[in-house]
């Protein structure tokens, strides 16, 4: 990383906008960076830190309002902007604070600048965050670490030197970032803890496997499933032994030949039924005989019906139409009757001349609505007039009000001015002699250089500024009152112009109104107006047109009831004739039946009809007398075949098959269902065995392994000593170390080396972080603690440490092109001095770039290119040199 340029706006003590271009001062390689105590030169370093991590070098304080220089415009927009290049890129960083409105807000922006200038936004945020990490990212440094490595903050060279080894650690970690082999020694302890511990539950869960079965190993699984086979195969030999199957066959046997007598009883109840019916059979065979004679009389007895029937409805028929004759001989004489009554009542006649003369009217009715139009139009241009001559009659007196207040301000300022003009020349002469008058000048009234009797100031006189003041005030009155006149004039002539428009006005409204009183005399009384003529005239013709409807009506309705009572005696003399038909065809059917009756033997027609049968009831019964004369004869047939088939048999008891058939099941099923659990009981096992021996093999095979892991893992992490952290820390810091004491060789002739001790904590373990300074004056000395070395000696070593780690952050992979160094050589001579500049010159070849604050002269004197801050009552400013 390379500063190129670092601009500032109302930063700090900053007030205006400062620009420092670092790239044009690592030309020279190294520059001072001077100014007065507290001018805010701390502020440049200060600045980048914050350009870059939102903090400081010092404190930390990461708010831009916090920034805000308390002499710049609060509305003044606060920031920085840091360019810098790193990895062959060049980069710029802003971060502002900005008034919008009544609040500040923060922007955040980075910005790749190309070679050819052209800017590329990379990141714009109102978050932080964002900016810090992208910063980490292309520096490779986190914020302590750029102060540790690049900048080097007032009063805190010694904090590293002095600092215990736990300190020492804490930075050197965040230095060289060794919290990876942490993490590594760490995860590598997580991975061997729970592979050992894993190891261990597999063991635990096959021995509560053992110990759920009740064996301690796994051949004492094998020994169960021998034992439970062994049993299965015995209980196969006694099931054998039982003989089930032939039990079963017998048993078999016997309830089918049971199952022969059961039929036979059946088949002998069955005939024993069948004969029973004989009788009943008989008798419905003798009732289908007879239904089948009477069935020969059927077309005789429904003509007979039919003829009934029809003489039945054609009487019923007659009775209905004369019932119906009284009431329409009555419908036709009222409608006769209603006819004449309406013509005699109605009178047409008069409500048409009533229309003629109210048509008659309409002219006269137009011209009364234009007429009442004409007055209602004229009213309301009256009403405006008198409206607009009232406002004006108001505004009028309102000016009038202001003008008479005017008139009086105006002449009590002309009785001031008056007043105050014969004060003044009244006492001019005493003004004249009291403030002006001196000895050997010249008297502005009498022109002598003399004045043995200057004129006394008059008690009341006012000077010339009061009397101006009159003057501008009667001036101020007299134009308020012109003002107020011509108001006044232009109320007055608006006043009389409306006055005479409402004197018209209210003259056009009294002829609209006569004239239209002259036309409302010649309406129809009860009649006034257009619309009012319009409904009369309709009302009249709907009431004639309904006088027409309604004859007509009634003329349609008299006919058609006529006619209606025509046409029923008509219907009646037709029904007479075909009811007279009809008795004389009953009459000739019964007679023909009642002879047939005779013919077949039937004393009476009902004893006839009880015997007609539906043609399928006689089939069915035909059905049933068929099935039954079958039915009785194959019954006989079969029971007669099992009789033979079962002579000489005996039949089995049949009490004792239920026993037998339960003994026969309940051994089988013992068998089956014992063999079963028996079996599944040694797959489980089995399967059980199979699942516990890789397991059991995979804990014996891997515990050793796992165990020893555990060891170095504890190991890598310091559990027993010095960790992987630890060791890989203070080889690092060996090296720190190499570089110090390279460079202090160039340092008081080489008389400090420094040099890591063993020194252990209270638990044992060793440190090795500790410093102590060889003095090479006190050869095979031991060496003393560096916090025993005076101020100008801790600097010098502090710096070369400081440096020494710098090197090796550069070393480690970040490209650091310069270094900054804020104040400490204060407490050396000219001799040191000339040391650290040499140490700082070897260190500038290779770093490119060394800024350096001091109010040291020798520094001053040494350094050709200086940043100096200029420090003002109104804040400072800087200028490069």
């Amino acid at each position: 990383m390379k500063p190129l340029r670092l601009e500032l706006e109302a930063f700090g003590p900053y007030v205006g906008k400062e620009t420092i271009d670092f790239d044009g001062l690592s030309k020279s390689g190294m520059f001072l960076i001077k100014g007065p105590t507290g001018s805010g030169k701390t502020t440049i370093f200060d600045a980048m830190v914050f350009a870059l991590y939102g903090g400081s070098s010092g404190d930390g304080r990461n708010s831009l309002d916090k920034w805000l220089c308390n002499q710049a415009d609060p509305k003044a927009t606060c920031g920085v902007k840091f360019t810098f290049s790193a990895n062959g890129k060049t980069y710029r960083f802003e971060r502002q604070s900005v008034v919008k409105r009544t609040a500040r807000t923060t922007k955040f922006d980075v910005f790749l600048i190309d070679s050819d200038g052209t800017e590329h936004l990379l990141i714009s945020s109102d978050n932080a965050g964002a900016i810090n990490q992208k910063a980490e990212e292309l520096i490779g440094l986190t914020r302590d670490q750029f102060v540790q490595v690049v900048l080097l903050p007032q009063g805190k060279f010694e904090q590293f030197l002095t600092a215990n080894s736990e300190h020492k650690e804490k930075i050197l970690k965040r230095i060289f970032n060794t919290e990876n082999w942490e993490w590594y020694a760490g995860r590598f302890y997580e991975i061997a803890d729970v592979e050992k511990k894993r190891l261990v539950d597999l063991y635990s869960s096959v021995e509560v496997s053992f110990k759920q079965e009740g064996v301690s190993d796994l051949d004492g699984l094998l020994k169960r499933v021998s034992e439970i086979e062994l049993f299965i195969e015995e209980a196969k030999k006694n099931h054998l032994a039982f003989d089930g199957d032939a039990k079963r066959k017998k048993l078999d046997e016997e309830k089918l030949l049971d199952r022969e007598f059961t039929d036979l009883d059946t088949l002998k109840a069955k005939v024993s039924e069948l004969e029973g019916r004989k009788l009943q059979i008989e008798e419905s065979k003798k009732k289908l005989e007879d239904a089948e004679k009477a069935e020969e009389l059927r077309p005789l007895i429904e003509d007979k019906d039919r003829c009934q029937g029809e003489a039945n409805r054609r009487k019923k028929i007659l009775e209905e139409a004369e019932g119906i004759l009284p009431g329409l001989t009555e419908s036709s004489e009222n409608a006769k009757k209603s006819l004449e009554s309406f013509k005699e009542s109605s009178q047409p006649d008069d409500d048409r001349d009533r229309v003629t003369l109210l048509e008659s009217k309409r002219s006269v009715y137009a011209e009364a609505k234009e007429a009442k139009k004409r007055e209602t139009e004229s009213k309301t241009l009256l009403d405006e007039a008198e409206k607009e001559l009232n406002n004006a009659k108001g505004a009028l007196a309102s000016s009038e009000e202001a003008l008479n207040k005017a008139y009086e301000e105006c002449n009590n300022a002309q009785h001031k001015t008056i007043d105050y003009r014969a004060r003044y020349f009244a006492g001019i002469c005493g003004n004249i002699a009291a403030e002006e008058l001196e000895n050997g000048m010249p008297c502005p009234v009498c022109g002598s250089t003399e004045h043995p009797s200057p004129a006394a100031k008059a008690p009341d006189s006012v000077t010339k500024a009061e009397l101006d003041d009159a003057e501008k005030a009667e001036a101020r009155a007299k134009k308020r009152f012109d003002e107020a006149a011509e108001s006044h004039e232009a109320n007055r002539k608006l006043f009389d112009e409306l006055g005479a428009r409402h004197l018209k006005a209210e003259g056009e409204y009294k002829a609209t109104v006569s004239a239209h009183d002259i036309l409302k005399a010649s309406l129809i009384e009860g009649i006034d107006s257009e619309d009012g003529l319009n409904r009369e005239i309709e009302r009249l013709n709907n009431k004639i047109k309904e006088f027409g409807d309604r004859l007509k009506e009634l003329e349609v309705l008299c006919e058609e009831s006529g006619k209606k009572l025509e046409a029923q005696r008509t219907n009646i003399e037709n029904a007479k004739a075909e009811l007279k038909a009809a008795e004389d065809a009953l009459e000739a059917s019964m007679k023909q039946l009642e002879k047939s009756l005779i013919e077949k033997g039937f004393g009476k027609l009902e004893d006839c009809e009880a015997l007609l049968m539906d043609a399928g009831v006689r089939n069915r019964l035909r059905e049933q007398h068929a099935e039954y004369d079958t039915e009785l004869k194959n019954s006989r047939k079969d029971l007669a075949k099992k009789q033979d088939e079962l002579k000489g048999v005996n039949r089995p008891d049949r009490t004792s098959f239920a026993e037998r058939d339960k003994e026969i099941t309940e051994e089988n099923n013992k068998y089956i269902s014992e063999t079963t659990r028996q079996e599944n009981e040694a797959q489980r096992l089995r399967k059980l065995h199979e699942k516990l021996v890789p397991n059991y093999n995979e804990y014996k095979n891997g515990i050793q392994r796992a165990e020893k892991n555990l060891a170095l893992a504890n190991q890598l992490r310091g559990s027993n000593g010095i960790g992987l952290e630890r060791y890989i820390l203070g080889v690092m810091f060996n090296q720190v170390i190499n570089e110090a004491n390279r460079m202090l060789i160039n340092v008081h002739g080489g008389r400090y080396q420094l040099q890591r001790t063993d020194e252990k904590n209270g638990k044992n373990r060793k440190v090795g972080l500790e410093l102590v300074a060889l003095d090479n004056r006190v050869p095979g000395g031991e060496g003393r603690h560096v916090s025993t070395l005076s101020g100008g000696e801790k600097f010098l070593v502090s710096l070369a440490l400081s440096i020494g780690m710098s090197q090796m952050a550069r070393k480690s992979g970040l490209k650091i092109e310069a270094l900054f160094i804020d104040e400490g050589f204060g407490t050396l001579d000219d001799s040191s001095i000339n040391d650290a500049l040499n140490v700082l010159e070897g260190v500038r070849n290779s770093n490119g770039m060394i800024g350096i604050i001091s109010h040291v002269k020798v520094l001053d004197e040494n350094i050709p290119r200086h940043i100096e801050v200029i420090k003002t009552q109104a804040g400072s400013s800087i200028v490069v040199n």
